[in-house]
């Protein structure tokens, strides 16, 4: 029998659409290198700079401009601003950027930009309902209302739910017993 696995102190993972928002996991290393553990709280830190994500800039318009597709959306922006659903959302597209504007008539805008995959939604309120505009060979804002709608149907459970695996090709993410919110993310 080899020695008992090394209980690492918390680390930190880096995971929230808006930038800030991320878990705090306690894992536990083995021998092989991989660990395994959970999320215990949602934290704060500053990125380092070489985490940064260069931010979308140029002409939005001009990159909204072809779309695809449009329907109202299931799900509103607002969610991105909370912790948990947006912790969700870096799960289910990691390059995902989220940027809100407000077009030539004051008309509220939330772009959710793919760079990655070159894909993009546009989001616009129209009262108390918004219309979603997508394009590009991926639908990010399908993975957002997919993410979100099977998260709130089983319960909502906070971020301690989610546990992590992580080994030299791979982290991957979930909540427990809940096939259709598993996430893995290659190594680069």
């Amino acid at each position: 029998m080899g020695p008992e696995p090394m209980q690492s102190p918390p680390v930190r993972a880096e995971s929230g659409a808006k930038r800030g928002t991320v878990g705090l996991a306690k894992v536990t290393v083995r021998e092989d290198g991989t660990a395994d553990g959970q999320f215990i709280a949602h934290a704060s830190f500053m990125q380092a700079r070489s985490q940064a994500v260069t931010p979308i800039a140029g002409d939005l318009s001009s990159r909204v401009a072809y779309s695809d597709s449009e329907w109202q959306a299931l799900v509103t922006p607002a969610d991105l601003d909370e912790p948990m659903p947006a912790f969700l959302i870096q799960l289910a597209a990691p390059a995902a950027q989220v940027l809100r504007v407000r077009a030539g008539d004051g008309t509220p805008r939330v772009h959710l930009f793919d760079p990655h995959r070159e894909s993009f939604a546009e989001l616009v309120q129209d009262g108390a309902a918004w219309t979603v505009r997508q394009g590009g060979p991926v639908r990010p804002w399908d993975d957002v209302e997919q993410v979100l709608l099977r998260w709130d149907g089983f319960g909502r459970p906070d971020v301690t739910a989610v546990q992590l695996r992580v080994t030299e090709r791979s982290h991957t993410y979930w909540i427990a017993d809940s096939p259709d919110l598993h996430w893995c993310h290659p190594v680069a």
